[in-house]
């Protein structure tokens, strides 16, 4: 599964990247995943600065792009496939809820948080999974406002980075953060 994130909107090979994944069945970059009894919901958070930053030229619309997922989010917690799952996850890169909101500096965890926050808490999300501050962090649900367990992954050298493994067999669902070790930094039950 690829989620892309700020660097993949504006990198050298932003514009041929699409053509190397499969999106949902609508081509967007957000779109949804039903694994077994498990929905996942894959967001995408647009860039980290403003629309009107100069170096976009006028010709980024993320704020709109925005809007339609909170739409398409809508749409989809009220599917009978998305009611009758058993486990809910959401993964979208930039955390709307985290710590440091210095490393969000065009506030797009903030206008994200206005447009989803009240889907999300309706949609019985049983865990957010993220990326973006280069720092790993887990948050129980109420932590930073978060209505449900989110975890964000580390950062980009081999002293920082983790991977974020999660697992469901039967009803249990178990999370854990894998350092450049192969040594578990974190895990939980869900």
């Amino acid at each position: 599964v690829f989620m892309r994130g700020n660097h993949e909107i504006r990198n050298a090979y932003s514009s041929g990247m699409p053509t190397l994944f499969d999106y949902g069945t609508d081509g967007e970059t957000y779109h949804t995943i039903r694994r077994g009894d498990t929905y996942l919901v894959m967001l995408d958070c647009g860039e980290d600065k403003p629309d009107n930053t100069w170096v976009y030229y006028g010709l980024n619309d993320f704020d709109a792009f925005r809007k339609a997922q909170a739409d398409f989010l809508e749409k989809t917690i009220a599917t009978r496939e998305y009611r009758k799952a058993k486990r809910h996850i959401v993964v979208h890169h930039i955390p709307l809820w985290f710590s440091n909101e210095e490393k969000d500096p065009g506030g797009a965890s903030r206008f994200c948080r206005a447009l989803w926050t009240d889907v999300l808490t309706k949609a019985k999300v049983d865990l957010g999974i993220n990326g973006h501050t280069h720092r790993f962090e887990y948050y129980e649900p109420g932590q930073h406002a978060n209505p449900y367990p989110t975890i964000i992954g580390g950062g980009p050298s081999l002293k920082s980075a983790t991977m974020t493994v999660v697992e469901k067999r039967g009803k249990v669902l178990r999370v854990k953060a894998v350092n450049a070790n192969g040594e578990t930094v974190f895990e939980k039950t869900l």
